[in-house]
């Protein structure tokens, strides 16, 4: 059958990697996303593409505008081993001959333990190898000298959710960081030539002119590489979306699981004031990636 239900897989180490006969290489395996994620496939299937990796499924967090571990059929999180991933990734030399970069999706902060040899092996095996991962900042903060060892291995794009400016907001979100750690994590990454793919928003409810200065101010002095600045996008089923709900909140017509800034989905939104906000600090501010601090390490 072309479709069937898996249903939940306790132990991911049990599932097969995935089928890479399901992708169109022509796309993914060339088209890496993000500048210095070398990624090409020729027509016979063959080259050094750019490929993505699952790292694992399930959320521990609990962000009140996402609740991930809410919303799916198991709140628990389940993860592969070292061993799975290294084997994965050998079988995907072996179909190409080499690997041009990697995105490693969810939560590879969650093996702190592990990130250091893990890393190491990737060197030993493939050489430098360009990758993009996704942490939180108090993570980065504890672990700086991780963090540099990772450089030096490939981590040449780092998602983060830095989110907002204003601590009231941050805590009020339950995200579990702060202002001062969102600013320590960027000058981390710089430190080590490590550009940061930063997911930003405005309109979070109950957000006030003084919130949306706070942020403004933050992402300007940290000035990212990357900017994934968006609209609070209400979620149903998140506890944040209840909250709206039970505060009456809700326009009448908004339109549900959308960021697009047209839609004002939230009283209390000053979105003329969000919307000009986001323009102003991406316009003065563009993407502008810098070449990895460790990119002309020779590739073995």
């Amino acid at each position: 059958p072309r479709f069937m239900n898996a249903k939940t897989v306790p132990d991911l180490n049990n599932a097969p990697h995935a089928d890479r006969n399901l992708f169109d290489l022509d796309i993914e395996g060339a088209t890496p996303l993000l500048p210095f994620l070398p990624g090409r496939v020729d027509a016979n299937g063959k080259g050094a593409p750019f490929v993505t990796v699952t790292f694992g499924r399930g959320c521990p967090f609990k962000c009140s505008f996402c609740n991930v571990g809410e919303q799916l059929s198991s709140s628990s999180v389940r993860l592969i081993s070292p061993e799975y991933f290294m084997d994965e990734l050998e079988e995907i030399r072996a179909r190409y001959g080499a690997i041009g970069s990697l995105m490693i999706h969810d939560d590879i902060l969650l093996y702190p333990k592990w990130l250091e040899s893990w890393n190491i092996e990737l060197r030993r095996r493939f050489g430098y190898t360009p990758y993009w991962c996704q942490m939180r900042s108090d993570f980065i903060c504890k672990k700086p000298d991780l963090i540099k060892l990772m450089a030096e291995c490939g981590m040449a794009w780092v998602s983060v959710g830095i989110e907002s400016g204003s601590k009231r907001l941050l805590d009020f979100m339950s995200k579990g960081t702060t202002v001062e750690q969102n600013l320590e994590c960027n000058d981390i990454l710089v430190r080590n030539g490590v550009n940061m793919f930063c997911n930003w928003m405005l309109g979070i409810p109950t957000e006030t002119p003084e919130d949306v200065k706070a942020t403004a101010d933050m992402i300007t002095k940290m000035r990212p590489g990357f900017h994934s600045a968006s609209i609070y996008c209400d979620y149903p089923g998140t506890s944040l979306s209840r909250f709206i709900t039970e505060s009456g909140l809700r326009l009448p017509h908004h339109y549900t699981k959308s960021h697009y800034p047209w839609q004002w989905a939230i009283k209390g939104v000053d979105y003329d004031l969000a919307l000009g906000t986001r323009s102003r600090v991406t316009s003065q501010f563009p993407n502008k990636p810098v070449r990895p601090k460790h990119w002309d390490v020779p590739r073995d």
